[in-house]
C-alpha cells in the first residue's frame, strides 16, 4: 500500500503498524462498517444476521474489559475515532469531573435495536422475505417437478405410436419403389455368345 493512498484491495498483514494504518486511512463509509457489533440471539433469529453497525439508541452490553456485564444506551458515535460512548459508564478525573470511557464495538453485544429509522428495518425485513420466499419457490418447483415424473408413463404411448407410424411408412415406401436388380455385363455377353453360337 503506497503512503497517502487506500485500497480495497490490500489483503492484509501480520504487522499491527500496517493493520492500524489501514484502518487510519480508511474513507468514512468503510470506517462506519467497522463499527458494527455483534447481536445477542434473541435478535440474530429476528434479524437473520450475526452483526450491525452501532448506532444511537441502541442498547449494548459490555462483552470484555474492566466494565465488562455493565448494560447502557449508546449515546454518542465516533466514526473517525472509531469508539462508542455509552451512558452511565464514566470515570472520575483528578480534579472530580465525569468523563465518557470511550468503548470500542467489537467488545459491545447489542440487545435492542433503535427501529426509529425505517430503512434499517426495511432492509433488514426485505432480506428476510427473500431469503423464505426463495425457500417457498424451490418447494413449490419440487413439488411441480415430481408431478410430470409420475404422469410421464402416460405421455410415453404417443410417443411409442409417433415411431410405429414412422417405421410403418418407411416400410411403405419400400414396398412401393421397385427395387432395382443389379445386372451382371459378364453373363449378358456370355448369354449373347450362346444364342450365336447356336444359330
Amino acid at each position: 500500500m503506497k503512503i497517502g493512498k487506500w485500497s480495497l484491495k490490500w489483503k492484509g498483514s501480520k504487522e499491527t503498524a500496517k493493520q492500524r494504518k489501514y484502518l487510519y486511512n480508511a474513507p468514512l463509509h468503510v470506517k462506519r462498517k467497522f463499527l458494527s457489533a455483534n447481536l445477542s440471539k434473541t435478535l440474530k433469529q429476528k434479524v437473520g444476521k450475526s452483526s450491525l453497525p452501532v448506532r444511537l439508541g441502541d442498547e449494548v452490553i459490555i462483552k470484555r474489559g474492566s466494565y465488562k456485564g455493565s448494560t447502557g444506551e449508546i449515546v454518542s458515535v465516533f466514526i473517525k475515532k472509531g469508539y462508542v460512548h455509552i451512558k452511565g459508564i464514566t470515570t472520575k478525573k483528578t480534579d472530580g469531573t465525569e468523563v465518557q470511557v470511550p468503548q470500542k464495538p467489537s467488545n459491545l453485544q447489542i440487545i435492542s435495536l433503535n427501529l426509529d429509522d425505517a430503512k434499517r428495518i426495511g432492509n433488514v425485513k426485505s432480506d428476510t422475505t427473500k431469503k423464505d420466499q426463495g425457500k417457498k419457490v424451490k418447494k413449490v418447483v419440487a413439488k411441480e417437478e415430481s408431478k410430470p415424473v409420475s404422469k410421464a408413463k402416460p405421455e410415453a404411448k404417443p410417443e411409442t405410436k409417433k415411431i410405429a407410424t414412422k417405421a410403418a411408412t418407411k416400410t411403405a415406401t419400400k414396398k412401393a419403389t421397385p427395387v432395382k436388380k443389379k445386372v451382371d455385363t459378364a453373363k449378358t455377353v456370355k448369354t449373347a455368345e450362346k444364342k450365336t453360337v447356336k444359330k
